[in-house]
């Protein structure tokens, strides 16, 4: 599922909590009737704002579309924020756990900003952050002297991971003072490759840029910048700035002449100006962003220009169609090869030319390749570190990302390049994974596809798609278990043994002069291992050939599912099953005061089950005090367990007759309750399990604590095979029967 954060419900649940709309007491519930109520007559666009996250794969005219809702009757419910959050927390879905975390700081007052500025979404202030722009030489002020005019920062608005950024150029918005205080222009970033100094820096208000005066000085390699600055090589120029001030404009809000949803840098100062043999981006002088944080220096950053680019060159990147003649191209291959050599040689990499124009790169490829060769020679500025990826690893997810896109897969955020990838069958990745790895595509489609397996990075293209497929799929399947059940980590397969431990006697008298007496907790104990799930499919070199994109989504999925079906399975047949304990009786026993009397729930079935709940006691005999928080039902009693958990008044009583148990405890419903694996259920048995934190009653365990599937692929393509494996290592067993109460039913 693409299921990501409802920006409209969750500023509406901002703005409701701003006003006071908020039910702090009130239990939560959403039925079909507040759907409806909220729906009216089809108006999706109010009903929309009610909920916090979106599934795009359902339409968004259905219910379906619209996940984890928080209020109702006009206001926000801080249990309804309680409910969203545990349930995305369950799913994996950060972001919208992170929304009702905030939105529940600002009912609870622990965050009197929250209503302004969001966490963990927020750009911080006080670190490094690069932009890179195109190097706007207004013109050689004065050549002696090797003095220029250019830009460096504007306006125009970019995309960060958090949100659209903005730098204010107002006079007083900007600090220059630190730029001039370095007293240099560098170059790649590098501290020991000062270049120029700047002799005059101002901001441009009319226009809305930063520009700066800058003098060449006489050392080789300044002189060799200056050069290529003059003759156009050296296209870009990247400005490091820390933001000391944000302002956040809402959708729709307005500021002086910006518009929300963005984030405004209202003060910020300059560090530092760099040039680079990079160009920028062609889109109003603003290249790629890069963003380099010095408190998470090990992150791996955007390379200045990632565009994954088809070879031949044929689009642009606005995507403008070019005609040429034969004599153009011809005219523009001798330009290029002539400008790779140029480039080889100012950078002392002339033995690396002639295989960078036999393979075809362009100049702006190349260009990339120089740098990747600079980068590693050149030492860090302060604690600020810019990793520069490798090309390789971009066309790599790049190509992931297209062939599960043209699988009909949804992703949230495509790698660069992946778009122009998406008209590559299968084989045509091959080819060009083998281009790329500088070996030959000769042969016959076979030959080429096998040499790719071998040779490239095409068979780890097709491993991540898999692997990326069947893991967010495993993600997104929903579970119950994990409500009732507690999951530890096991290093090996070897037996575990989990010990009850009682608790200590109520604390005696101690006259004076006598000494304490010593006391002693009794132990009891369980064992169990964990074993080995699993199953196995093939890519084939015909699925390659003929293009069969289902093994790329239909296959991981259906895997998913059963893997996640595995583990939920098993925990519901381990309950059916009723094993027996360390002392020789099955779970639900009468003798562990947690078995019924047959019947239907109701008054006197929940008061017993409630009974005995309570009046359980330790190894030593002593009451453990533990309180049932989930009533587990098969589909069949799913509507009776929802009327006594939700209903306030007495079922079948009269209105005034109030329900003791209204909120008892949560409705979990299982289909595994009537049938898991090969062991039967019943359609009449319920069943009252306590919190995991209260009390360790059924234990999951994993190997290395990892829940997710581990995919295995073979190393060779030589039967025309690559086959995967999926293994899953876990078990599961009864801990202790005191958090856990069966009734047979009726």
């Amino acid at each position: 599922m693409g299921v990501k954060l409802n920006r409209k419900g969750y500023n509406h649940a901002k703005k409701l909590i701003e006003e006071g709309k908020v039910n702090k007491t009130s239990d939560w519930s959403f039925s079909t009737e507040d759907e409806n109520k909220l729906l009216g007559d089809d108006n999706w666009d109010e009903y929309s704002k009610w909920f916090l996250a979106v599934d795009d794969s359902e339409d968004k005219e259905t219910k379906a579309h619209y996940k984890f809702p928080y209020g109702k009757n006009g206001k926000v419910y801080r249990r309804g924020l309680i409910a969203a959050k545990q349930r995305a927390s369950q799913h994996g879905y950060t972001e919208i756990e992170n929304a009702a975390d905030r939105l529940l700081k600002m009912i609870d007052g622990d965050d009197e900003r929250s209503s302004q500025t969001e966490k963990r979404e927020v750009p911080s202030t006080g670190a490094l952050v690069r932009r890179n722009f195109k190097v706007e030489v207004r013109g050689i002020v004065d050549e002696e002297n090797k003095i220029v005019e250019l830009s460096f920062s504007s306006e125009t608005p970019v995309d960060r991971w958090w949100g659209k950024e903005i730098l204010l150029h107002d006079r007083d918005a900007v600090d220059l003072t630190p730029l001039m205080s370095a007293g240099s222009v560098l170059r790649n970033h590098d501290a020991d490759q000062p270049v120029a100094v700047p002799l005059e820096v101002w901001i441009d208000e009319k226009e809305k840029k930063g520009r700066a005066r800058i003098q060449f000085k006489n050392t080789e390699l300044s002189q060799k910048t200056w050069e290529e600055v003059k003759e156009g090589l050296i296209r870009g120029v990247s400005v490091g700035y820390v933001v000391d001030e944000w302002l956040y404009l809402d959708e729709k809000e307005t500021w002086k002449r910006f518009e929300g949803p963005a984030y405004v840098a209202k003060r910020w100062k300059v560090l530092e100006i760099s040039l680079t043999p990079i160009p920028a981006d062609p889109s109003v002088g603003v290249g790629r962003n890069t963003e380099t944080n010095e408190k998470e220096v090990d992150m791996p950053e955007e390379a200045v220009k990632d565009q994954i680019e088809k070879r031949d060159g044929v689009q642009t990147p606005q995507g403008e169609e070019k005609s040429i003649t034969p004599e153009e191209i011809a005219a523009q291959e001798r330009k290029r090869a002539a400008e790779i050599l140029t480039l080889c040689k100012m950078h002392g990499l002339e033995e690396r030319a002639q295989d960078w124009i036999e393979k075809g790169l362009s100049v702006e490829q190349v260009k990339d390749e120089i740098l990747k060769e600079l980068s590693q020679r050149r030492t860090a500025v302060g604690a600020s570190i810019q990793v520069v990826k490798e090309e390789r690893e971009k066309f790599r997810e790049a190509a992931v990302d297209a062939i599960l896109m043209r699988a009909g897969r949804k992703i949230e955020k495509p790698a660069e390049g992946s778009r122009e990838l998406m008209s590559y069958r299968l084989e045509d990745l091959a080819k060009e994974a083998l281009k790329r790895s500088g070996e030959r595509v000769t042969g016959s489609r076979t030959q080429i596809i096998r040499r790719a397996m071998s040779t490239s990075d095409f068979k780890i293209v097709l491993m991540d798609a898999v692997n990326k497929t069947l893991l967010q799929d495993y993600r997104d399947i929903p579970t119950t278990y994990q409500k009732f059940t507690r999951k530890a980590s096991a290093s090996d397969f070897k037996t575990l043994h989990r010990i009850r431990v009682g608790s200590l006697p109520s604390l005696k008298l101690v006259k004076e002069g006598v000494e304490y007496r010593n006391v002693t907790l009794g132990e009891e104990g369980e064992s169990y291992a964990i074993g080995k799930y699993g199953a196995r499919f093939g890519i084939t070199l015909e699925t390659i050939i003929n293009d069969d994109l289902d093994v790329f989504s239909r296959i991981p999925a259906q895997l998913a599912r059963s893997a996640k079906r595995t583990v939920e399975e098993t925990v519901y047949a381990l309950i059916l099953q009723n094993p027996k304990m360390s002392d020789g009786k099955p779970v639900f026993d009468s003798s562990h005061n947690n078995l019924g009397t047959a019947g239907p729930i109701g008054l006197d079935t929940l008061k017993e089950a409630r009974t005995k709940f309570r009046t359980q006691k330790d190894v030593d005999g002593h009451y453990i005090n533990v309180m049932p928080e989930f009533l587990l039902v098969p589909p069949t009693l799913f509507t009776e367990a929802q009327m006594w958990m939700k209903d306030t008044t007495l079922p079948g009583g009269t209105n005034e007759q109030r329900n003791p148990f209204a909120n008892f405890a949560q409705v979990i419903e299982s289909p595994y309750l009537l049938q898991a694996g090969d062991v039967e259920g019943s359609e009449t048995a319920w069943y009252l399990f306590a919190s995991p934190n209260s009390i360790d009653t059924i234990e999951v365990a994993f190997l290395d604590g990892k829940d997710t599937p581990e995919i295995t692929t073979n190393e060779s393509f030589d039967n025309d095979v690559l086959e995967f494996k999926v293994r899953l290592f876990f078990g599961a067993a009864f801990i202790d029967y005191r958090g856990a109460f069966k009734n047979p039913g009726a």
